[in-house]
């Protein structure tokens, strides 16, 4: 079942309950790289279920970069409004303290996948 169609039939609340138990799974693993949604973070249990065996890395864009990564992306629930820049901005706003708790934060603006990655290894190399 796509993320749009659990929202559809089940509502965000219950995705964030599959995400939950998807997060703890996962994260029980070493070695790997989880890649969540924005709002993972917003359950306690998730955060702490993650760094259990990792570091956390928020990755951080402007609200127009943002639009622009996932404008043609219909898999963003969230963002299926008639204002989605003012969406993301709410949404960055409301969950800028959660993201606060990150191990690390990256800025992605104007950089490549590959660019972004050799940045948290070198940050994560350092903290050993």
């Amino acid at each position: 079942m796509t993320i749009t169609e659990i929202f559809k039939n089940f509502g965000e609340s219950r995705f964030r309950e599959v995400e939950t138990e998807i997060v703890k799974i996962f994260s029980k693993n070493k070695n790997v790289v989880i890649s969540t949604g924005g709002g993972a973070v917003l359950r306690q249990e998730n955060m702490d279920a993650l760094r259990e065996n990792g570091v956390i890395v928020c990755l951080t864009a402007s609200p127009e970069t943002i639009l622009q990564r996932t404008g043609n992306n219909n898999d963003r629930p969230l963002l299926q409004v008639e204002n989605p820049i003012e969406k993301i901005r709410e949404l960055l706003k409301f969950r800028k303290p959660y993201y606060e708790k990150a191990d690390m934060t990256i800025d992605t603006e104007g950089k490549t996948p590959w660019q972004i990655a050799q940045e948290i290894i070198e940050k994560i190399k350092g903290e050993n």
